[in-house]
């Protein structure tokens, strides 16, 4: 377990990315320690000390528990010779045949495989898993049949990427009606504790301001009962989520996140992209 350092910046300071992701994951699992409501204002304040992305920082969080998951010695280790950008190529690479990457791992930690041939594994793993989508096109189904669909696979996503996503051994996946008397349509209980309330919206071709602001209205609701929310819509939805980013912020609501998903079928756990 990390060293509890009393300040942000004591978590800021490790160079080792493995180091830097342990020691994050852990002030982000207990908020209130730094003086602090949410685990995203944790990731936040990190990534301000350090001058970098929020973005860029939650990727080292979630490749360093990759990591010491599936390979605990290489993470005791912590090798200084090891890049991040390697790992997360074995990542990317389990999420499609857990098999080969097995294999390409063994040859990255003892040396034979960089950067460059392992990309060339992967791309060409990727190329071979590649399948045409046997799913109904969107257009032949009604607008309830498709917000149904949409909601089943965020539901399923969150199954196979939840625990990494939040950072946890494993998640727990309920439905938003345990939570009254408003309700989310989904509910993520962390092995750790946190709760995460996630709303899905339907694909919409018009959002208007009164849409976003009965939206923000509801989700405000939802924080009173659930810290932390994370609005879920589709690409190539008409919602504006910088906008809502930006209202979001103007209302002080803290605890709330948007993100888009593949409407389709959501393959890599990076599917999910979140706005910040």
């Amino acid at each position: 377990m990390a060293e509890k350092s009393g300040s942000l910046e004591g978590v800021a300071k490790r160079e080792n990315w493995i180091e830097l992701g342990e020691a994050l994951s852990e002030a982000m699992s207990q908020p209130e320690y730094y003086g602090l409501g949410t685990s995203s204002e944790v990731l936040q304040s990190v990534a301000n000390i350090k001058g970098k992305q929020s973005d860029s920082l939650k990727k080292t969080v979630n490749v360093s528990a990759w990591l010491k998951q599936n390979y605990p010695d290489i993470f005791a280790a912590k090798p200084p010779w090891l890049g991040m950008t390697l790992v997360m190529f074995l990542m990317k690479m389990n999420e499609l045949d857990p098999s080969e990457a097995k294999k390409s791992a063994a040859e990255v930690f003892a040396g034979h495989s960089g950067q460059v041939a392992l990309k060339k594994k992967y791309d060409e793993l990727r190329k071979k898993r590649k399948q045409a989508s046997n799913s109904v096109t969107s257009a032949a189904i009604s607008a309830p049949e498709r917000a149904q669909q949409f909601e089943t696979i965020v539901t399923n996503y969150f199954e196979r990427f939840g625990a990494q996503l939040f950072n946890t051994s494993h998640v727990t996946i309920r439905s938003g009606k345990v939570i009254e008397p408003v309700s989310p349509d989904l509910v993520v209980d962390c092995a750790d504790g946190r709760r995460f309330a996630i709303e899905t919206k339907a694909y919409r071709s018009q959002v208007n301001r009164r849409d976003i602001i009965g939206t923000l209205g509801h989700l405000a609701l939802i924080e009173k009962l659930v810290p932390e929310i994370l609005m879920i819509v589709p690409e190539g939805s008409a919602y504006d989520l910088r906008r809502m980013n930006y209202l979001r912020d103007k209302l002080f609501l803290k605890g709330i996140r948007f993100a888009t998903l593949p409407e389709k079928r959501a393959e890599r756990a990076t599917d999910l992209r979140v706005s910040e």
